[in-house]
Order: structure tokens, then C-alpha cells, then sequence
């Protein structure tokens, strides 16, 4: 019985490494969760409730949520061909965020529909240039090689998860404090605050280009 309680302690104690590390902890609490909360508070939660109280057709709803998989399907693969070629990958990360959080916090002064189809847009373009950026920077970093890079992607995508979960709950509450459209705002600048942060504190780390 000690043995697997001190093989579990010892994974535990990676796990809390890696996650309280300035690289991959850095990119977990300012990137990946930001957006998955932006993601699904914005696409799948708040922008349905805010376009119908503002007397949007159900039609023209949907045709701002296919703006988010069009951006997907058709620029993703460019924009990754780009950030396969540059050897640093961090700042690529922090456009996806920048964009993102600015057509959402940019709802506080224009609420327009077209407004908050340029929000999904943007939220769209930086998912491209992010998540392009993401597993080539995660899995270069020691820190993941010595954890494990199979390992460290899964925690990478229980983050997403998290962020997915809490996106609802998070956007709920701003939405039943200040209202729909400060609350969108709020959350673009928080995701703003986040890539700064990140920015700030992971390490730069150049990598060999594809």
C-alpha cells in the first residue's frame, strides 16, 4: 500500500511542477483556459441571448455563428502554414489573445450586430494563430519533455475542458451583475489581461521552423 501511494505523491508532485512552471503553467492560466471561457461564454452561451434580446432573427444569428467555423475552415490552414515556418512561437499565442479579447471588449461601445459578428470574427482569427502556436510551443519546452509530451497534452486539454465548463457560469454571472454587454466587455478585457500577463512571464523560446 505505501508503494502506490508514493508512485501517486510522486505524480502529484510532477503534475504540480508543470503546472506552477512559468512556461506550460504560464500558457494554461493565460491562454488556453482565457479562451475556452471567452469561447464558449461568447459563441454558445451569451451571443444566442444578447442578439435575440436586441430583435435579431433567428436566421441572422446563425449566420454570425458559421462566421466562427468559415474563419476555421478556410484561414486556419494558411495561418498555420505561417506559424510552422517562424521559429518563435509565443508571440503568435498572444496575437490569437489580443485579437479576441479586443473585438469582444470593443461590444462595450458598439453593440451593433455588426459589432458582434466582427467580435466572432476576431475570436475566430486569434483561435487560428493561438492554437497553431500552441502544441508546437508546448511540446518544445523541457519542462514537457520531461514530464511526458503524451501527458502533458492531456493536461492541456483537461485545461480546455475547465475553461469550457466555467465559460457559462463566468459570462452567467457577469451578465445577471452588469448587464449583457458589459459583461461580454468584461470578459474580452479579462482575456486581454491574461495574454499580458502570459506575454509578461513565460520565457522566450525559439524553435526550429517546419
Amino acid at each position: 500500500a505505501a508503494r502506490p501511494r508514493a508512485a501517486l505523491a510522486t505524480r502529484l508532485g510532477r503534475l504540480g511542477r508543470l503546472l506552477a512552471s512559468r512556461d506550460f503553467g504560464a500558457l494554461l492560466a493565460g491562454s488556453v483556459v482565457p479562451f475556452s471561457i471567452a469561447q464558449v461564454g461568447l459563441l454558445y452561451f451569451a451571443l444566442p441571448l444578447y442578439l435575440e434580446a436586441q430583435g435579431v432573427a433567428a436566421s441572422s444569428i446563425g449566420r454570425v455563428l458559421m462566421l466562427y467555423g468559415l474563419c476555421m475552415i478556410y484561414l486556419g490552414p494558411a495561418i498555420g502554414r505561417v506559424v510552422d515556418r517562424a521559429g518563435s512561437k509565443k508571440y503568435f499565442i498572444a496575437l490569437g489573445g489580443l485579437l479576441g479579447g479586443a473585438g469582444m471588449a470593443y461590444l462595450y461601445i458598439d453593440s451593433s450586430l455588426w459589432a458582434v459578428s466582427m467580435a466572432v470574427f476576431l475570436l475566430a482569427l486569434g483561435s487560428c494563430w493561438s492554437s497553431a502556436a500552441q502544441t508546437a510551443w508546448t511540446l518544445g519546452l523541457p519542462n514537457v519533455q520531461q514530464y511526458g509530451p503524451g501527458a502533458a497534452t492531456s493536461v492541456l486539454r483537461a485545461a480546455d475542458k475547465l475553461g469550457q465548463m466555467i465559460g457559462p457560469l463566468f459570462v452567467g454571472a457577469l451578465f445577471t451583475l452588469v448587464g449583457i454587454g458589459a459583461g461580454l466587455a468584461i470578459t474580452g478585457l479579462m482575456y486581454l489581461a491574461a495574454t499580458v500577463a502570459f506575454v509578461a512571464v513565460a520565457p522566450e523560446r525559439r524553435q526550429a521552423s517546419a
